[in-house]
């Protein structure tokens, strides 16, 4: 199983410099399996430092969960593959969100509010974790059933499902949308979101974006746009490039082959 990654990040025409950072990487730790990381952030627009809040969450949470997986490598060296310990992988994912938080709590200008929202995916070999805070959202095309899904699961939880629970279940999920990293020096476990995949297919896709990018794209586009003509990341870049948009717009795409 290959994977192919595309990127995307285009300044708002309104900012005076992008405030979205998007970084991925691809490791095969001792001969074992493929590992895949993506992550897209989106500086908080009107805040202190949100492209360097964005930068600083990203390329901490990369050097956080290559160095923890790593680590659990370095540990168990014969016969080892962190496929056999999954729950190994979503714990990676847990704490490098928090240290990306606490790097950028580090970075704040001291009296100013400075933060960012992060999508994150990990994937091993066929098996996918995606990780949010915040409201940029991640999607999957899952090719055996045709349907493209939110896998921001405070996303899944907050709008798909409006209909099934209660009004003040509701508020109560959108506030979660609220949040990012920097807001608080500690972050809480309910404020991160954990959405697993079991196993991945040939031809399926996963589209990480900033809301710039995906408040011109709702997932019925996207559904359209991902089983349709063309190079994926050609139609993308038309589709982002060729919109009048305030906010910067930024997407990774992660294609399965």
């Amino acid at each position: 199983m290959e994977i192919t990654i595309n990127s995307f990040s285009e300044k708002g025409m309104n900012h005076n410099e992008n405030e979205d950072h998007v970084i991925y990487m691809q490791i095969r730790p001792y001969n074992d399996v493929n590992i895949t990381i993506a992550v897209l952030c989106d500086g908080m627009g009107g805040m202190a430092n949100g492209r360097l809040s964005a930068i600083t969450a990203a390329e901490s949470f990369m050097s956080a969960i290559v160095g923890r997986l790593i680590h659990h490598y370095d540990k168990n060296k014969h016969n080892f593959s962190i496929l056999n310990y999954r729950d190994r992988i979503i714990s990676s994912v847990m704490y490098s969100i928090k240290y990306a938080n606490t790097a950028v709590c580090e970075v704040a200008t001291p009296g100013f509010g400075s933060g960012t929202t992060i999508s994150a995916v990990v994937i091993a070999d066929d098996f996918l974790v995606a990780s949010n805070v915040g409201d940029s959202p991640a999607y999957y095309y899952d090719s055996d059933s045709d349907k493209c899904m939110l896998i921001s699961q405070i996303q899944n939880r907050a709008v798909e499902e409006a209909d099934d629970i209660s009004s003040e279940e509701y508020d109560e999920n959108k506030k979660i949308l609220t949040h990012y990293l920097g807001e608080y020096r500690e972050i809480s476990d309910n404020i991160i979101q954990i959405y697993t995949v079991e196993k991945i297919h040939k031809n399926d896709c996963i589209l990480l974006m900033s809301d710039g990018a995906s408040d011109i794209c709702d997932s019925t586009d996207l559904k359209n746009v991902l089983t349709g003509p063309g190079p994926l990341n050609e139609v993308f870049s038309k589709i982002l490039s060729g919109t009048y948009s305030e906010d910067d717009k930024s997407i990774i795409l992660m294609e399965i082959s």
